[in-house]
């Protein structure tokens, strides 16, 4: 049974985490942001309702353009979506006829109330209507308030806007609040544990530690694991070595074949250079690049839908105007990588975005975090429209902006080695 206080705790008011006023309070996520909602092809003429960033929104395409309003009728609070078209560019609410111009949100008719009804035009009686554009295949709509800060383009990876770039989206809820979710994609350590035994990554023997930096790409926009070095095998005092040696399981990195090798160099070659090594960036974006294959290139959203639920968009890509490599790419796709890495691989994250959300009360960092902290910080110094906010009501960001770990030679200090 459900603990009553578990909705408090995901919110992140209290949490003990080590991290800033901007995103302590972000459990809703951060609202001045292009967001991916669906699948261009997925929208048509009947509404659809979505929850994002804590809002209730209708998506609906009219006359082969797309828009994005409140799902809320101001009259009597009835959901929007559920309306009739009566008239082009407009919907009316199912309950009285209010009815809205899809553009603007604005009120222009009353119907039960007659031609000369007062409400129209009145601002009490409009609702929200949310910027919308659709680009790489995806609907991207803006959650600042306002008219948008950037246009779309400023927040999708630059390599997706090619016009040789084919991709498969897949959406879908799954419990969790989505700072979790974020910071499991970005964390270090874990896929050396967790992800050991899983279906993709049993032929092959992961690390037992690594020594990673964390550092940003030249264009300041992503943050990158810099890893100098790594033992596949070590000594624990009191407990011995680990992991334990299989024949059948070579250490990493040693199985790579100069096939695989070009292919991965020629996929991530259309990634600009200056951002070409990045792995995470604002507001949700997590890029692991060719873990599906070596020529193709994945991504990944976490779009907070409330305080405990993400919209997890994970998305497979491939830049070829080769029609016979985009057969492979998604014959590949749907035959192994939708259920082995997206489903099966990526639900064991799940269950720990799911149980971090239920349980963290507190938190003891270690040196393979560093890639956390380095994320929350990079929240504090860039989410956009924010940090001036919090100087205007007096509260100044502390956030370091070294990136490298702190801690004490004692605990910089790893297992003893055992590799040749």
């Amino acid at each position: 049974m459900n603990n009553p206080n578990h909705a408090s705790r995901s919110a992140g008011e209290s949490l003990g985490v080590a991290s800033g006023p901007t995103y302590a309070s972000a459990a809703l996520g951060l609202p001045n942001y292009w967001y991916p909602a669906m699948a261009s092809p997925s929208l048509g003429g009947r509404p659809k309702p979505y929850t994002l960033l804590g809002q209730n929104i209708m998506f609906v395409r009219r006359q082969n353009r797309a828009y994005a309003l409140e799902n809320r009728c101001p009259h009597r609070g009835i959901p929007l979506h559920q309306g009739k078209f009566e008239f082009q560019g407009t919907i009316s609410c199912i309950y009285h006829g209010w009815t809205f111009d899809l553009a603007t949100g604005q009120l222009v008719a009353a119907l039960p109330d007659g031609p000369d009804s007062p409400m129209p035009g009145r601002s009490v009686c409009a609702i929200r209507s949310y910027p919308l554009e659709e680009r790489a295949g995806l609907i991207w709509v803006w959650m600042g308030a306002g008219a948008p800060m950037v246009p779309v383009e400023e927040d999708i990876p630059e390599e997706m806007l090619r016009d040789d770039m084919h991709i498969i989206s897949w959406f879908h809820v799954r419990y969790g609040n989505w700072r979790f979710g974020v910071e499991n994609a970005v964390d270090e350590a874990h896929a050396r544990f967790l992800h050991r035994d899983s279906i993709l990554r049993a032929w092959r023997q992961r690390a037992a530690w690594t020594n990673v930096k964390i550092r940003e790409t030249p264009d300041k926009k992503w943050l990158y694991r810099d890893q100098d070095f790594q033992q596949t095998y070590a000594y624990y005092p009191k407990l011995g070595v680990w992991p334990w040696k299989h024949w059948w399981r070579p250490p990493e990195g040693k199985i790579n074949s100069p096939i695989s090798k070009r292919a991965r160099r020629l996929a991530m070659s259309v990634i600009p250079e200056d951002a070409r090594k990045g792995s995470v960036r604002l507001p949700c974006i997590f890029r692991p690049s060719t873990y599906m294959s070596p020529s193709t290139i994945s991504y990944e959203w976490h779009v907070p839908v409330d305080k405990e639920h993400t919209m997890y968009l994970q998305a497979a890509t491939r830049h070829t105007k080769n029609p016979l490599l985009v057969f492979a790419f998604k014959l590949r796709y749907w035959l192994w990588y939708r259920w082995l890495a997206q489903w099966r691989f990526n639900s064991q994250d799940g269950s720990m975005v799911d149980s971090m959300t239920r349980n963290t009360e507190a938190e003891r960092l270690m040196k393979p975090d560093a890639s956390i902290t380095a994320w929350r910080k990079m929240v504090e110094r860039q989410a956009r429209g924010q940090v001036d906010e919090w100087r205007s009501i007096g509260v100044e960001h502390d956030a370091d902006l070294s990136l490298e770990y702190k801690g004490t030679d004692a605990q910089q200090t790893g297992p003893a080695a055992v590799d040749g």
